[in-house]
């Protein structure tokens, strides 16, 4: 890591330079951002004194309260608007659209790139280290989202709208970016791939400022005035060395979620999962799953009922994205007056060069292990953040160099095996990249870094062949390719 921290001030100073020679404006994409909100005060954001000196010792139970009162910072509600601090933040749609000209000039024709399924993308890999994916499951589009928004599907994905990115089943993503992040991917041209064609060619790498914060948050819907299901997840379920399968669909124990908060009901049994099957190629259906579950008020999760205003606000894209969460979930419309609950999120800033990297996630046992711990007990916060459980992974190695279990099961479970660590994810990504892995290109699944919890140190061993991206798979994975 040391060689590659020697380097900022060089890189930051050729991107200087490059900038001043191609004369860069700031382009806020197809729009702007007028109840943008930063990082609210109160939460510790940007107390890098401390951070840098809790990392340093290890203090484990201050880093912990650090990610938790991130978590809470970013989901208090905005000011202006009747949605929570992150949701008024520039996403990676907005961060890697082409401008006009270049619309003009024909480089990326058809608008927005479909982005396929993660799932979709792993079962593609012939050669990924540890992953165990014969029998993932194939999310089928309702007739119904493509009849009603035949333009927003292609290739049996859904093209990502203004607010949401469809994770291919039924979580419903956003990637949001910090202004500062925003302002520097387009500052620097980075959601093209010419620029960072020229740092690989010169072998520098890129160096985000220390202001940069991404994120992805997961909503799940829920139907008004009726009890819906919720997988939930317990470690209990499969051996730690499991390398199948273990997205939620697997999972044995479910909550229905009240959205009327007046449910009499202890437990019900409750119903999930439509228009699944195994495989791209089998017709095998998964679901549905009924089961009984206990109740639990939607007060207990963060939650947002969505208006006709809010409906209106949201692009066809955005819309088909939510409908086809809701078809696969209940095999029902999404309406207006319907529910999007926070199941996951993760939250990553830069405020260490090692980032901090924590992820959150709503737990029906809030109290019980090790993700509950370190709770901060001196912030103000409204809403039911006792009710998640956090993870954090900021690099620091547990022994013999290895890193902790440390995923977010709503979240990498779809994707990845349990065993890998986020930071040892996030070390990986650079430039060039490539989906399926290949030898001298930037990959999670990378065959030359089989080990997904060794801690990695960037420019060295199976690392070195590539440049790095500053642990942001954002920039690889959204670059338009116009070389």
């Amino acid at each position: 890591m040391k060689k590659v921290l020697l380097l900022i001030p060089v890189i930051i100073l050729a991107f200087a330079l490059w900038q001043c020679g191609n004369k860069a404006t700031k382009y806020v994409g197809s729009r702007t951002f007028p109840n943008y909100e930063p990082f609210p005060s109160g939460y510790g954001y940007m107390d890098t004194t401390n951070l840098e000196k809790d990392y340093k010792a290890v203090n484990i139970s201050a880093i912990r309260e650090h990610g938790w009162k991130l978590f809470i910072g970013i989901m208090q509600p905005a000011n202006k608007i009747d949605w929570p601090v992150w949701f008024t933040w520039p996403n990676s749609i907005d961060a890697f659209e082409l401008d006009s000209v270049q619309h003009q000039l024909g480089l990326m024709k058809g608008g927005r790139t479909n982005i396929a399924s993660l799932i979709k993308i792993n079962r593609s890999l012939s050669n990924s280290p540890n992953v165990n994916i014969p029998n993932t499951p194939n999310y089928n589009i309702a007739q119904a989202v493509i009849n009603k928004y035949p333009h927003s599907v292609s290739g049996g994905n859904i093209i990502p709208g203004h607010h949401f990115i469809s994770n291919g089943d039924i979580m419903i993503a956003t990637e949001s970016l910090s202004l500062e992040g925003y302002d520097w991917i387009r500052d620097f041209h980075l959601y093209t791939d010419t620029a960072l064609n020229k740092l690989y060619k010169t072998k520098q790498n890129v160096v985000l400022p220390a202001r940069y914060i991404v994120t992805k948050h997961m909503f799940w819907p829920v139907k008004a005035n009726t009890l819906c299901a919720l997988p939930v997840w317990d470690t209990a379920y499969f051996p730690e060395n499991d390398t199948n399968y273990e997205g939620y669909e697997t999972w044995k124990r479910f909550v229905a979620i009240d959205p009327t908060n007046e449910s009499k009901q202890d437990s019900a049994d409750v119903t999930y999962l439509y228009h699944v099957t195994i495989s791209p190629n089998s017709t095998t259906p998964v679901g549905p799953f009924t089961k009984r579950a206990k109740v639990y008020p939607i007060n207990d999760f963060y939650y947002h009922k969505v208006t006709q205003q809010d409906w209106n606000m949201l692009d066809s894209n955005d819309q088909a994205t939510i409908m086809a969460a809701s078809y696969w979930a209940y095999d029902k419309p999404f309406e207006v007056g319907d529910y999007l609950v926070t199941i996951a999120m993760h939250i990553n800033t830069k405020e260490i060069p090692t980032w901090a990297l924590q992820s959150a996630w709503w737990s029906d046992r809030p109290n019980e292990g090790q993700y509950s711990m370190n709770r901060p007990t001196d912030v103000k916060g409204v809403g039911p953040w006792k009710h998640y459980d956090l993870v954090d992974a900021y690099g620091i190695p547990v022994i013999n160099g290895q890193l902790p279990v440390a995923t977010n099961p709503y979240i990498e479970l779809v994707i990845h095996p349990r065993q890998t660590n986020c930071n040892n994810c996030h070390i990986r990504s650079g430039f060039p990249s490539a989906v399926a892995g290949g030898m001298d290109s930037a990959s999670y699944q990378n065959p030359d870094c089989r080990d997904l919890l060794k801690k990695l140190e960037f420019g060295q061993g199976c690392l070195s062949k590539y440049i790095s991206t500053d642990f942001q798979w954002i920039i690889p994975d959204r670059v338009n390719k116009v070389n």
